[in-house]
């Protein structure tokens, strides 16, 4: 199978402009959902509990579903619902206010956590399409590279807004924001790697057998310590 410049060049894009979404929904959003909506710190951190525990529930049927269906179609969608999800959480804010804002805000911006993982399921099991075997480390270091470079870019082109707007509007235009800025890099990046990259043989795949019950033993003991740290971590942050 052969590789090519413009896949890895998108698949670096799309990490790049993923990280936008999360750095305006972790600084910006925290801040206008417990300081200017009101919504209490434990609300807060039981929405990214939630969606890390749908996930951690249905991450392998989800896995499954992707294997047979196909990395674009999914990576596709969820990045449909993202760039959606923020609009509409912007229009919202526009429209309702306090309590009423809180709960028609609680679905959406967890229907976007549910797709940024989705699609970050998605994006690194793509990169054995993107890349061969014995250069994927390397990849992944530009990956990573690329996302904290996003997480930069992030900070860089809300600082305007928030200069020169104030109040609850400058946080919410955040959110337009990120919205209209990922969804032109995602097209972009989307397009190089889809448009680019080349068929492959298909893989064999040998299922093994699986022992029932096995899982929920095994894993619960874990679930149960990750899940109050992670509840824990999240009260300290948004406190501080």
């Amino acid at each position: 199978m052969s590789y090519n410049q413009k896949s890895s060049i998108g698949w670096c894009l799309y990490d790049f402009s993923n990280s936008i979404t999360v750095v305006i929904g972790g600084i910006y959003f925290s801040k206008w959902f417990i300081e200017d909506l009101g919504a209490s710190s434990i609300l807060f951190n039981f929405l990214f509990l939630t969606s890390s525990i749908i996930i951690f529930f249905t991450g392998k049927m989800i896995g499954s579903k992707i294997d047979k269906q196909g990395y674009e179609k999914w990576i596709v969608n969820s990045s449909i619902i993202n760039v959606v999800s923020l609009l509409l959480l912007f229009v919202s804010s526009q429209i309702f206010k306090n309590e009423t804002l809180i709960w028609i805000t609680f679905p959406i911006f967890l229907i976007f956590l549910l797709a940024y993982q989705v699609s970050r399921i998605c994006h690194n099991t793509y990169l054995k399409r993107v890349i061969p075997e014995n250069q994927q480390s390397k990849m992944s270091g530009f990956g990573a590279a690329s996302n904290w470079g996003g997480s930069i870019f992030g900070i860089i082109i809300t600082i305007p807004i928030i200069t020169l707007y104030s109040g609850n509007f400058a946080r919410e235009l955040t959110f337009l924001t990120a919205s209209i800025v990922f969804g032109i890099l995602a097209l972009v990046s989307l397009n190089l790697m889809f448009k680019s990259k080349t068929k492959r043989k298909p893989e064999i795949i040998l299922k093994k057998p699986e022992k029932k019950n096995s899982f929920f033993k095994n894993i619960l003991p874990v679930f149960s310590i990750f899940f109050l740290t992670y509840f824990i971590l999240f009260d300290v942050m948004s406190t501080v």
